[in-house]
């Protein structure tokens, strides 16, 4: 993924409704946690980048995770989520943050 991809999808709004950009989103990130878990995968299938939105509380904790488009498989689309249950913002900054994720094959 691009950098240009990554600015492009990486986004958020604050609670007034303000857009924020990615430069903007990314220092009001506190604590962010990637899935770390190796997805086996079998058949012949492309892995594509998810969109996830990420529902932000007054507090910073993370509230829920939409998924808006999933990693191409159920398993890494499922870990990504339980991982961005645990991203922490700047207390009152953040309404909800659009995070792209994906894997890549070793």
């Amino acid at each position: 993924m691009s950098n240009e991809q990554w600015d492009a999808l990486f986004v958020g709004n604050t609670p007034a409704g303000k857009r924020l950009s990615s430069n903007e989103l990314a220092p009001l990130v506190l604590h962010a946690e990637w899935p770390g878990a190796y997805i086996s995968s079998r058949g012949d299938w492309h892995w594509k980048i998810g969109v996830f939105l990420l529902n932000v509380r007054k507090d910073g904790t993370v509230s829920s995770v939409e998924v808006l488009q999933g990693i191409g498989h159920p398993t890494a689309t499922s870990h990504c989520v339980r991982a961005f249950l645990r991203w922490r913002f700047r207390p009152g900054s953040v309404k909800e943050a659009r995070v792209p994720a994906y894997y890549t094959r070793v």
